[in-house]
């Protein structure tokens, strides 16, 4: 206070300008510009977000089309019971096709299926002698029957020598939704 004494007013008057200025600039870069930081942050975000909205907006209107187009292969998605009975539906299948186009069968294993939480993956191994023709009716029926079956690999090799058989061994999928599938959560 004593050096305060010893001013003149217009040294005073300089002075207290002075302190003013460093306030208004350490109240600048204090509190101001963090807010003003803050507050364009925020804007960034919110126009994100509405273009985002936007997005969501025209999904939402494109429900209906999706339900429709979801619900021509919901017939295929569906399963009838457990894993082991549609394994069984599987095996019969793929048995049955094998008899109308004289495929013989020597073999057949199920795998353990796999899958996420709106489908499951049911795979089946199988050994089979056939012409190439045979097999190929086989294939063809296979990938065309009600089931949506799909050979997923398919190994052919030479069967006897000198007779037309071939000996293939082909892994065939089956894509199957889970019980909590439902087409209210599209």
């Amino acid at each position: 206070m004593k050096v305060l004494q010893h001013l003149s007013g217009r040294e005073r008057t300089w002075l207290a300008l002075a302190v003013i200025v460093v306030a208004i600039v350490v109240l600048d870069r204090v509190v101001l510009i963090p807010v003003k930081n803050n507050l364009d942050a925020m804007e960034a975000d919110i126009q994100a977000k509405k273009a985002q909205l936007v997005g969501y907006q025209h999904s939402a209107t494109q429900k209906p089309f999706v339900v429709r187009a979801y619900s021509r292969y919901e017939p295929y998605l569906q399963r009838v019971g457990s894993d082991e009975e549609e394994t069984s539906r599987i095996l019969g299948t793929i048995e049955t096709v094998a008899r109308s186009t004289d495929v013989k069968l020597v073999d057949a294993k199920a795998r353990e299926p796999r899958g996420e939480q709106w489908y499951k993956l049911f795979n089946v191994e199988i050994k089979a002698e056939a012409t190439v023709q045979e097999l190929v009716k086989f294939l063809y029926k296979l990938n065309t029957s009600e089931d949506a079956l799909r050979v997923d690999t398919l190994q052919v090799s030479v069967g006897d020598r000198g007779s037309p058989a071939v000996r293939a061994t082909a892994l065939i999928t089956k894509l199957a939704g889970t019980p909590q599938t439902a087409r209210a959560d599209l």
